[in-house]
């Protein structure tokens, strides 16, 4: 039955392309599984490329994504949560996803992207109508997508910086459609128990909610590029136990994350661990893949003598520069801090 009813959606589609938008976001409930491959290529002028392959399952409000031989951590988007678990089970990384943030907000790309149906093409025998967003916006990162006009799945997805330079190509190399749902194989170990006090299970809060949670009058940045709507504010706990938080904006294509860390959020450890700007680089790395791509646009640096700031997101690294350095003051300026070369060894 699932299988007549793609099929009649297919005959039935219209050729409005955000309907075909509407039809895509839908059908990252349908139960299936298969192997995509994405090449990423370095936002710098040094003509790096990488290549890796992902495993993914899907289910309903579930997806996750692991190497191909394996040898490495899990990411499982679930229940608003983002996770990184590692080949041994051990949680890297967790975080509660903004609303909208891993899917497409249509009402809002509608304000901020042009959108042209460019044709048709094959991709795994299957008929794909090829969609093209442009950003109407500087800052915003444009994509071109290939959805299977039968099941509405997206199956090949090239993303553009804001020059239209292509940053990312994701081509789906194997796809099965399975006939009962599925849930995840892997769930997200639980997290130390929270204080009475704790602000991290509800979510978003507001400005002066958040400020007395980390401590301080939290410096919105000003320049926060056109188009970017403010989706929430997180506050979050380091592993030290003192407060931190995270700040997201979306187009409703595109992502920014501002993190602002008193004292690097650094772990009352000796020797001293990683720092924020370590941990952030380390993340985006995956161990035993073979490869190491390229991590996000990503800038790390100090406000002042206690506050660690960094912002990542779908934007040139320059953007992502004045956002931080718009938070800073005449006292208490930002100041840059150079990224390692390499990810440290140890898991955050």
């Amino acid at each position: 039955m699932i299988f007549l009813t793609l099929a009649l959606a297919g005959l039935l589609s219209a050729s409005d392309p955000w309907e075909l938008l509407h039809r895509a976001e839908q059908s990252r409930n349908l139960p299936s599984e298969g192997v995509v491959r994405t090449t990423m290529w370095s936002p710098r002028a040094d003509g790096r490329v990488r290549t890796m392959g992902f495993h993914f399952r899907q289910g309903k409000n579930f997806r996750e994504m692991f190497p191909e031989n394996r040898d490495g951590p899990t990411i499982l988007e679930t229940d608003g949560h983002f996770a990184v678990i590692g080949s041994r089970g051990k949680r890297i990384l967790e975080r509660m996803l903004p609303p909208d943030q891993g899917h497409m907000d249509l009402e809002l790309m509608r304000s901020n992207y042009q959108i042209a149906q460019e044709g048709e093409a094959q991709i795994l025998g299957r008929r794909c109508a090829v969609i093209r967003l442009r950003p109407r916006h500087p800052a915003g990162s444009g994509q071109r997508l290939w959805i299977d006009e039968t099941t509405g799945a997206i199956l090949g997805r090239d993303q553009y910086d804001s020059r239209g330079q292509l940053l990312r190509r994701t081509r789906t190399e194997a796809l099965r459609f399975l006939s009962q749902d599925i849930r995840p194989t892997l769930t997200v170990p639980p997290r130390p128990a929270a204080s009475a006090t704790s602000l991290e299970a509800h979510g978003p809060v507001p400005l002066d909610q958040a400020s007395r949670w980390i401590g301080f009058a939290i410096p919105v940045p000003k320049a926060v590029p056109a188009g970017f709507d403010l989706r929430g504010i997180f506050p979050e706990t380091c592993p030290d136990g003192s407060h931190s938080l995270r700040m997201s904006w979306s187009d409703g294509l595109s992502n920014i994350n501002v993190f602002l860390h008193p004292n690097g959020c650094r772990r009352p450890m000796t020797p001293p661990q990683p720092t924020l700007r370590d941990r952030l680089r380390h993340w985006f790395h995956l161990h035993g893949s073979g490869h190491r791509p390229p991590p996000p646009p990503m800038v790390v640096g100090a406000l002042g003598a206690t506050q660690q700031a960094a912002a990542i997101g779908d934007l040139q690294e320059d953007l992502l520069l004045e956002i931080l350095k718009s938070m800073g003051t005449p006292e208490r300026p930002f100041v840059r801090h150079p990224l390692p070369n390499h990810p440290p060894k140890e898991e955050p």
